[in-house]
């Protein structure tokens, strides 16, 4: 069937790996705009 070859174990930690993945870079942006911001005024 469909659902037994996605792994799930293997499926959360690509999805966990992503979703951090993705906060870091929210993260690195956010700071760098706080810099920018600085630099500005």
């Amino acid at each position: 069937t469909y659902s037994s070859m996605i792994q799930m174990p293997q499926f959360f930690a690509v999805v966990l790996i992503l979703s951090m993945l993705g906060i870091l870079i929210y993260v690195l942006f956010f700071l760098i705009g706080q810099k920018w911001a600085s630099w500005e005024a």
